[in-house]
């Protein structure tokens, strides 16, 4: 009985440590290099279903951990994560997020609160629907950092977010819609396929890389119709090698309005490896080798 108590003992004071232990930021070089302060660094978590960066997010005394989603403008919340009470309904509307068909609910939220700051009077979709099933409670998406620089660094489950400066790495100059009224607008850029080039774009909330089948076909590369394997992928000063794309009929709906649709998504299988930074106030976007 005596050495059971010391057991339980020992498991006690190891998970309060373990809980309490901090993150050495001198042995991660990333947050120097880059000018981040501690204060500017976030944990986030990747587990579940979908490996995907999320943070805590808590609208009416209702906390949930929701992807920093990367593909999309929007801020979506799963309609049965939130008994939201003080959700201004407008329409329902049917959009495409994320390569995902949802059936939503536009509104607004008097305030929601995350990494430390309240947000007041948010428009809001509440999902009741998706097209496949999604697992997660919701997308926070770049609208909430689009005057900062983003570093995710999923290696150690962190995120950097700062206001404006330089940091001084080969970037991607990237776009978004030439409609400025269209808010879903993603950030795209340009990359090359055997030799043709491509429109890219990046998510951090899908886990395979994305391709359309129009792309396929034009290309002859074969596939079974689910999956096709990509020797390789070019863009900026990067190239990903045998790389495993998810057949996606519906990358070509994402933005019908623009000229220039969508051929690859780079999902996480592939982000996971690199530190990824998005400069939102110079439009570039620039991976490392974590």
């Amino acid at each position: 009985m005596k050495k059971y108590i010391i057991f339980i003992s020992f498991l006690f004071l190891f998970s309060c440590s373990k809980s309490e232990r901090k993150i050495d930021f001198e042995k991660i070089s990333w947050i120097a290099e880059y000018g981040y302060l501690e204060a500017e660094i976030y944990p986030i978590t990747t587990t579940g279903q979908i490996p995907a960066p999320k943070i805590s997010v808590t609208v009416e005394n209702i906390t949930k951990n929701c992807i920093i989603d990367l593909g999309t403008y929007d801020f979506v919340l799963n309609e049965k994560d939130y008994d939201l009470q003080e959700f201004e309904p407008f329409r329902l509307v049917n959009r495409q997020i994320s390569t995902r068909e949802m059936m939503l609910e536009e509104g607004v939220l008097t305030s929601i609160n995350f990494l430390g700051q309240e947000e007041n009077d948010i428009f809001v979709f509440l999902m009741k629907k998706s097209i496949p099933s999604v697992s997660f409670s919701g997308l926070l998406g770049w609208q909430f950092f689009k005057d900062k620089i983003v570093t995710f660094d999923l290696k150690n489950n962190l995120v950097g977010i700062k206001n404006c400066s330089d940091i001084q790495s080969p970037s991607i100059k990237y776009f978004t819609s030439e409609n400025p009224s269209i808010k879903n607008s993603m950030l795209k850029f340009e990359g090359t396929l055997y030799g043709n080039q491509i429109t890219m774009s990046i998510s951090s909330s899908l886990r395979h890389t994305q391709i359309s089948p129009e792309i396929l076909s034009q290309m002859e590369i074969k596939n079974n119709g689910k999956f096709a394997k990509v020797d390789s992928i070019s863009f900026g000063d990067h190239i990903l090698t045998d790389v495993t794309c998810q057949v996606n009929k519906d990358l070509v709906l994402l933005e019908p309005e623009t000229k220039e649709p969508i051929d690859i998504i780079i999902g996480l299988n592939e982000l996971k490896s690199f530190l990824f930074t998005v400069n939102f106030c110079k439009n570039t976007l620039h991976l490392s080798k974590n």
